[in-house]
Parts: C-alpha cells; structure tokens; sequence
C-alpha cells in the first residue's frame, strides 16, 4: 500500500473507494495491519511537531476537524490541541476498533466517518462510532447534541443510538438533541424512524418535521425555527426564554460559571442571536441594554458573577 493513499486516510482526505481499498487491504493480513498501526505512529508523531502553529490557528478559531484513525491494539487515550477536546479509542473482545470523541463547554467538532457520512458535535456532547463499520449496518452512540449528514446506502441502515432512543436513516440530514431533560430529532432531508423500546413507540418523520418528549411520549410537529440548529454556523440563537436559561447556554458555548446573584433578573424573557466568536463579554454588555444589571469576573475559578 502507498504511503501517501494511506496519509490521504489519515488526514481524512480518501474518498470512499480508496477507503475501502485500504480496508481490504489491511484484512488481508496481520502484517498489513501493523504495517497500518507503523505509518499511523510515524504520521501522528509528525502531525504533532509540524502543527504546533497551525493547532494554535484551529484553536482560535474555537472550531476541529478530527482525522480519523482505527485498528489500534493498545488502549490510548489522546487529547488534541491541548484539552480541547479528547478522542479515546480501543479495541473489543469482538476485534471491533470504538472510536470516542468527548467534547468540551465552549467548542464543538466535525468529522467523517468510514463510509462518508459527517458529524458535527455541539459542546458538550460525545460520539462513540466503530473505526470503521461492519457489513450489516452502521452504528452510533451519541450523548449530548449533533447534526448528521448520512452517505446513502440503503442496504446499511445507519443508527443513532441515544440513551432511550434509536433514530434510524439510509441517507439524509438531520439533528439529534439527546440530554438529561431534552428530547428531540429534527429531519432536513430524506426519511428517517425515531423507536423508544421503553414506551413502546415507533415514530417516522418526514423532511421539515421534528419528534420530542412530552409528558412521557414522543410527539411530532412542523418545524417553525431553523435557528436553534445554526450552532454550527458559531451561533447562540434563543426565542422567549427566562434570562437565567439563556445563562445556561453561555456557560455551554463560552466555558464559564455564570452566579446570579440578582434574582430579579432570572426570569426575563429574552431572544435574539449572538456569534460565538464575539465573546460572552460582548454578549453581557448587549443585555445589559434591556435588562438592569452588573457582573463581575473572577479569573481564578472563571466564574461570572451577574449582580
């Protein structure tokens, strides 16, 4: 195999044809294997004395691009560009290499997966994906928030597996929100069915349509607000909600601990849009216009105090 085909690989740059010629490539024997784990360790060890400028870039820009990388034999964990983000994988009893991507309050990621499909990740939130997926179907395991463009294949269903929820597509976009207290699945394009074991409930969706949770069973309804999912554009959108929920998003996008001392303040009802790259400063400061109030930094235990 060329070297240069499979730091292509590496980087995330092969198309899917090329990935599975390395693929067959590399089932073919265990030589070709270690051959794989050798170019893979001398890659990584380049990528990381050559880029050290270029990672200072990506992390200004508060933005990810993950390369994708799979059949490990040791348990490794990796954090890229310094904590940003941390990617952990190992390999099963059942020789199947899980990929995890754990991202943190204030920064989000995207990738691609082994047959095309790209993800991208809120704050906040986790992926788990096999390094590359099997012959019958293609699965997921997401915490927290995503939006997915699916590569079409009709005869691989790909799954997303939630903590109560499995949402299954062949070929389409779409944007999972899977929290503690939150529910939902949103279709942009193509089809896609959302089942709950738990409740019994099997819903399909159709393009500008969503499912939620509400009082314990899954409902459906129009899309009427495309702003909520426009966190990949770095945008923070909100529609008539209280001033201390609004508070709990800049803790999510902007990585900090938000006190509100002043009661008064909490239930304010706000809407309106700011960029993530503009800072949470800025964002106070045009609250500030329309709600009375002060606040107050403390740089040791990054908390912002509202008074």
């Amino acid at each position: 195999m060329r070297r240069k085909l499979l730091y292509r690989f590496f980087e995330g740059t092969c198309d899917i044809s090329d990935i599975k010629k390395i693929k067959e490539w590399v089932e073919a024997s265990p030589e070709n294997k270690e051959k794989l784990l050798e170019e893979s360790a001398w890659f990584d060890a380049m990528r990381i004395s050559s880029q050290r400028e270029e990672a200072s870039f990506y992390a200004h820009k508060g933005k990810i691009v993950f390369l994708r990388e799979f059949l490990r034999i040791a348990a490794v964990v990796l954090f890229v560009l310094g904590g940003i983000a941390g990617w952990r994988y190992w390999k099963t009893s059942d020789e199947v290499a899980m990929n995890v991507i754990e991202v943190p309050a204030g920064k989000s990621a995207n990738l691609t997966l082994s047959d095309g499909s790209k993800v991208w990740l809120n704050a906040c939130s986790s992926l788990r994906y096999p390094s590359m997926f099997n012959e019958t179907d293609r699965d997921v395991f997401l915490e927290g928030e995503a939006y997915f463009e699916v590569s079409a294949d009709k005869k691989h269903p790909f799954i997303v597996h939630t903590k109560e929820h499995d949402v299954q597509v062949f070929g389409t976009s779409f944007h999972v929100q899977s929290l503690s207290e939150r529910f939902s699945v949103a279709l942009m394009t193509g089809a896609l069915r959302v089942s709950s074991p738990e409740l019994g409930q099997e819903e399909a969706l159709t393009p500008g349509y969503m499912i939620y949770m509400e009082n314990g069973r899954l409902r459906e309804k129009k899309i009427t607000d495309y702003d909520p999912y426009r966190w990949r554009e770095g945008l923070i959108c909100f529609d008539d909600i209280h001033f201390s929920e609004l508070m709990n998003l800049f803790e999510k996008y902007y990585a900090v601990k938000i006190e509100i001392d002043n009661e008064k303040v909490k239930n304010y009802v706000c809407t309106g849009k700011f960029r993530q790259s503009d800072g949470i400063d800025y964002a106070l400061n045009i609250l500030k216009k329309d709600v009375s109030f002060t606040y107050m930094r403390e740089e040791e235990t990054n908390t912002i105090h509202i008074k």
